[in-house]
């Protein structure tokens, strides 16, 4: 991958797939053709951001997370699964996350 266009395209795909989405079901999602989608995928044109948001929409992702082409392996994954959790289950990770990094045991985190 050398160019934005097609780091952003097979990040566009990427969540495709997760999705379980096939390019005909986005496109039509999205309000776009199969065809240009398809062109978006592989790199082969400038997508507008009106055009990427329909994507993020369809896609069920923050605009911001399909953008960031820099992420670490498994991010997208993990954030995606955060947006399925149940409110009380992001509250209790929440106070978890707080702990992360303040020498905080497994066995200290019972009373949370």
């Amino acid at each position: 991958m050398e160019n934005l266009a097609e780091k952003l395209g097979w990040r566009m795909r990427r969540f495709r797939l997760a999705a379980n989405l096939s390019q005909g079901e986005l496109a039509r999602a999205a309000c776009l053709t199969k065809s240009y989608l398809s062109e978006v995928e592989r790199g082969k044109v400038n997508i507008s951001v009106a055009n990427l948001d329909k994507i993020a929409e369809a896609l069920g992702v923050p605009l911001f997370v399909l953008l960031d082409c820099g992420d670490l392996p498994g991010r997208n994954e993990v954030l995606r699964d955060l947006a399925e959790l149940p409110d009380d289950a992001l509250a209790a990770l929440h106070r978890l996350s707080r702990h992360i990094g303040r020498g905080t045991t497994p066995g200290n985190l019972s009373g949370m």
